[in-house]
């Protein structure tokens, strides 16, 4: 059952995948061109009953930078985190700038 926000702020839940493309559900991807294989009911169920930004960008096109640059605010050219082969990529996030 939804709740209402009573704190004037609003409430907002961000949630950051790798290599999921636009293959979910609700862009109603699930066609014969699409991809079967990413079934995602629960995103699905989520998205309808909020709001979904559907103009996405990445700051890397590759798993690490664009992780790195999720958890730090910061793109690649920053972080010094190019490449998958850069590992962990944690490392190349600086104490106290990450979520993490």
């Amino acid at each position: 059952e939804p709740t209402t926000n009573t704190s004037g702020r609003p409430n907002i839940l961000f949630i950051p995948v790798d290599d999921l493309n636009n293959w979910i559900g609700y862009f109603n991807k699930h066609t014969a061109k699409g991809n079967q294989q990413s079934l995602t009911p629960n995103l699905d169920r989520l998205s309808a009953m909020g709001m979904s930004f559907t103009n996405a960008h990445a700051s890397a096109t590759i798993c690490n930078p664009s992780r790195a640059a999720v958890w730090s605010g910061v793109r690649a050219g920053i972080s010094g985190c190019y490449d998958n082969k850069d590992y962990p990529w944690k490392s190349f996030i600086k104490e106290k700038l990450g979520l993490n």
